[in-house]
């Protein structure tokens, strides 16, 4: 009896026991699920889960309007040409195209647009001289002399030592190309916190489509700059070399005084009004010409601040450079964090795996709930995550 009494004792215990652990197995579980769903929570809070499908891309109109409102990058039809009356070489080079804002906001600074100061220069040197009727016959001797004058105050050279608009480009471009770096990287940031955007891998693919809007060899902006800038330069270059000469030759044939003829003063005053315009024209093309140079070199530059590849690690994983590096090095560090997480799950279940004689395995109904999909789960992340407003800015940009 006794015996019986001590062997009812023993297994008793041993059921308790289980029962104990039953209960600790249950708690154990939702542990080990709970370690689970914060590494998950985790990349969805960031948006970094490369197994996410349903995060968002940016679209190329997205990309569009990101180019159009942020970086003020608009297309624009440029026809404001020369009259190159019947000659038909020169007016072929005068076709219309595609130009871009960026060019002629380059064209104006604090002190007001260039083209305009350049016409209001010109139309004073000429009128200056026209003025002066008495002094007629040298019209064409003080036009020759005070062009160079002209051209110097536009155009910069190795004797230039006072500043030229040329010059006043290129300070334009260094002041659009800071505000531009600022603005973008702080919108790229901006999406990066947006989670209706899909966050890192919405930017990261708006990085993409505006690198290729710049960069493309074929359409990129850069390529369509530079080929405005010669085009620009081939109608400069045929005002100077045809029209201006042209203009001078018919001053000096107006204004020839002879026995049997007197200036014609007139058709004088005709000629320097064409020429007026020829040199006007001549100076804003070679100025426009420096700008589409400036406007390429403003958006390589641009492109440069947002990144590129730059070899590999010792892993043979992509390296990059600017702002790309920012965001992949923010998620390297999230993504490090996460498997840190799943390193220790790893560690907790294998030390909650172990047989005894005397454990036994009771079945439980409740089962494991499987993750949702990713925007549920970046849903609870943003609840979970909702006192941490600055966690993802702060983490991305402490690598900037």
């Amino acid at each position: 009896m006794m015996c019986f009494l001590a062997q009812n004792n023993i297994v008793s215990g041993i059921f308790a026991s289980n029962l104990l652990r039953h209960k600790n197995h249950q708690l154990f579980r939702e542990l080990l699920q709970e370690y689970r769903w914060c590494a998950a929570m985790l990349e969805a809070f960031f948006c970094v889960s490369r197994q996410d499908k349903s995060a968002l891309r940016a679209t190329d109109k997205q990309r569009d309007d990101f180019l159009r409102q942020h970086l003020k990058l608009v297309s624009t039809t440029f026809d404001r040409f020369p009259d190159f009356g019947n000659n038909k070489n020169l007016r072929d080079i005068c076709s219309t195209f595609f130009d871009n804002h960026l060019t002629d906001e380059l064209l104006v600074d604090e002190h007001g647009g260039m083209e305009d100061a350049i016409q209001q220069k010109t139309n004073a040197l000429v009128e200056g001289i026209k003025a002066d009727e008495s002094n007629i016959t040298e019209w064409p001797r003080l036009l020759r002399e005070r062009i160079p004058a002209l051209e110097q105050d536009v155009i910069r050279n190795q004797d230039t030592t006072a500043e030229t608009s040329e010059d006043r480009v290129a300070r334009r471009r260094t002041q659009i190309l800071k505000e531009r770096r600022e603005v973008i990287r702080n919108k790229l940031y901006d999406y990066l916190d947006n989670q209706d955007y899909g966050g890192l891998e919405f930017v990261l693919s708006m990085i993409d489509l505006v690198k290729s809007a710049f960069d493309h060899p074929n359409t990129g902006l850069v390529k369509l700059l530079e080929d405005n800038a010669k085009r620009y330069q081939s109608v400069r270059d045929a005002l100077r070399t045809y029209q201006i000469e042209a203009s001078l030759t018919n001053v000096a044939s107006a204004v020839v005084r002879s026995f049997m003829k007197k200036p014609d003063t007139i058709k004088a005053k005709i000629y320097l009004d064409q020429l007026k315009k020829d040199l006007g024209d001549y100076l804003r093309f070679h100025v426009r010409g420096i700008a589409a140079e400036n406007a390429a070199k403003l958006l390589t530059e641009l492109s440069c601040h947002i990144g590129t590849t730059n070899g590999t690690d010792e892993k043979g994983n992509p390296l990059y450079t600017g702002l790309i590096e920012e965001f992949q090095a923010g998620r390297r560090e999230v993504l490090a964090v996460a498997e840190e997480i799943r390193r220790t799950t790893k560690r907790i279940e294998d030390s909650g795996d172990m047989r005894h004689a005397n454990y036994i395995l009771l079945p439980t109904e409740q089962l494991e709930t499987v993750l949702p999909n990713g925007q549920k789960l970046r849903a609870w992340a943003n609840e979970a995550f909702k006192d941490f407003e600055l966690i993802v800015r702060s983490t991305f940009q402490r690598f900037g």
